[in-house]
């Protein structure tokens, strides 16, 4: 059986990181989470608890679907308006 790898998780520090080889990103509230085109019919959409997020956002399978297989999306779900603002 194939298993996703487990989500990156951030990790507390003392000091940020400097230099140009370091991105950062806001913190979003949202849902973390994983998709994962697995094989051709299997798509999978879990939190980084391994919890099934699928029924509550079928419209993620659906566009997982059309991913090359072997495909693992790590990121946050989050609802923007219709500017595309999130609210954070």
């Amino acid at each position: 059986m194939l298993t996703a790898p487990a989500p990156m998780l951030a990790q507390r520090t003392l000091r940020v990181p400097a230099g140009d080889t370091w991105r950062y990103e806001p913190k979003l509230d949202g849902f973390r989470a994983l998709l994962w085109q697995r094989t051709a019919i299997s798509v999978r959409l879990v939190s980084r608890n391994s919890r099934d997020l699928g029924p509550w956002f079928p419209e993620l399978i659906q566009a997982g679907q059309k991913l090359p297989v072997g495909t693992l999306i790590d990121g946050e779900i989050v609802i923007a308006d219709d500017e595309g603002c999130v609210a954070s």
